[in-house]
């Protein structure tokens, strides 16, 4: 199936190409900055509303758009239709108003940026920061302090994100792809083994397990494409890359005491020697039985997007941890997306995210068979934020949609672009 990107009279050309690429890659160069990120999407939901607004797109003829609201759509109804049971109807009012900026700002995205150009330009830039955030990481990691004096965040790397909010290794994982894709492309190999190393490096010392998760799943999917296209030839490439990710697991195991710690509690605990004091994961069980809970007593539509800490003291256990401290801790959310929309949107909610994956999986199996290429990066980013198997920040939050809902954008405005054979995987 060819896919055809959008007539040359529906194009948005009273936007420079720049504009698009720019504000796109404006949310990568804020995202350090705290809420700071606000102010490109916001930019980019007004331009989309705008051109929306404006008449002559005939947008229900991109493939790019369809498929980008169908997503959308499949995700956002069931937050609208859970208001009715919401614990919390003020909140999760603000919620369901509020992710109609990523709708627009998708729209926007894929609007302009339509061209193999923008798509180069963007992934170019995109890669260099996340290179420069790696940099940044292993010069704190090596003396002590980043480039702008940041020191480590509670004993771990965490680069220019600063020395309180956790999160550098977490983005570094996710966004690889979009690094490690512009690398095999336009780099020499020593530059890409270099790059590949010190990525690994990184969210190992880190020492966020969620983060191991998103880089194993990247490599897992890497590494798979991969095989496929080269065959045989792709067995040396492949063992080198195990050995060169089992030496750095080795010394990080041996060196680093954020990783050899949190390695030796995960195997405590899957072995039976539960310290819920101590360890995370036994924190996690926790909240995700008063998730269960909560699905329980709401299958339908849950307590509401974003109501999972106002109803946590309701459908907690007596006896619940959290509860016995004074004061007493609400967690915010359940630190795990299929929890999470149970608990939140319920059943609507967990269909919803099937029929959002399987519209993504379903577009991007269609464009592995071709030569469009520019779908890739995003799509295994995809990939790791939405691996179920694991621990993950808020899915109706804002760092997190903003990161999710602008991957989602990318891809589906990649479809249909498409870029010359030798640069496929």
């Amino acid at each position: 199936m060819t896919m055809e990107t959008a007539p040359p009279n529906s194009q948005p050309k009273s936007l420079p190409s720049w504009l698009g690429f720019g504000l796109a890659w404006a949310c990568l160069l804020l995202l350090p900055v705290g809420r700071m990120v606000e102010i490109p999407v916001l930019l980019m939901a007004a331009l989309g509303l705008w051109l929306m607004a404006g008449g002559g797109w005939r947008l229900h003829e991109l493939p790019a758009i369809r498929l980008f609201g169908l997503v959308f759509l499949a995700m956002w109804l069931p937050q609208l239709l859970a208001l009715p049971g919401a614990v919390e109807a003020a909140h999760s009012s603000r919620v369901v108003v509020t992710h109609l900026r990523f709708f627009l700002g998708g729209i926007f995205l894929i609007l302009a940026i339509h061209s193999v150009g923008s798509h180069r330009q963007l992934l170019r830039l995109s890669a260099w920061l996340i290179a420069f955030w790696l940099l940044d990481a292993m010069v704190q990691m090596v003396f002590g302090n980043d480039l702008f004096g940041f020191g480590p965040a509670h004993g771990r790397p965490n680069a220019l994100f600063g020395e309180s909010n956790l999160k550098f290794s977490f983005c570094l994982a996710l966004l690889s792809p979009l690094l490690w894709e512009h690398a095999r492309r336009h780099w020499p190999i020593l530059a890409q083994a270099l790059v590949f190393l010190s990525t690994i490096s990184a969210v190992l010392i880190a020492g966020n397990r969620s983060a191991w998760v998103m880089l194993g799943v990247v490599l897992i999917a890497y590494g798979t494409l991969y095989l496929r296209h080269h065959g045989r030839k792709a067995i040396r490439p492949l063992v080198a890359a195990l050995v060169g990710l089992s030496l750095c697991v080795g010394v990080a195991y041996r060196y680093a005491p954020t990783f050899s710690t949190r390695v030796d509690r995960t195997v405590s605990f899957l072995s039976g020697e539960r310290d819920p004091a101590r360890d995370s994961i036994a924190h996690r069980m926790l909240i995700w039985n008063t998730a269960k809970n909560m699905f329980a007593a709401n299958p339908l539509t849950g307590v509401g997007p974003r109501g999972f800490r106002y109803a946590y003291s309701k459908y907690a256990e007596a006896d619940d941890p959290y509860l016995q401290l004074k004061p007493p801790i609400l967690p915010t959310n359940t630190h795990n997306l299929l929890t999470e929309l149970a608990a939140e949107t319920g059943l609507l909610g967990l269909a919803g995210l099937l029929m959002a994956l399987g519209l993504l999986l379903r577009s991007g199996w269609r464009a592995a068979s071709t030569t469009q290429r520019w779908m890739l990066p995003y799509g295994i980013a995809l990939l790791a934020a939405f691996f179920p198997l694991n621990s993950h920040f808020a899915i109706y939050s804002a760092f997190w949609s903003q990161l999710v809902w602008w991957l989602i954008a990318l891809y589906c405005a990649a479809l249909g672009v498409k870029e010359s054979p030798e640069t496929a995987v």
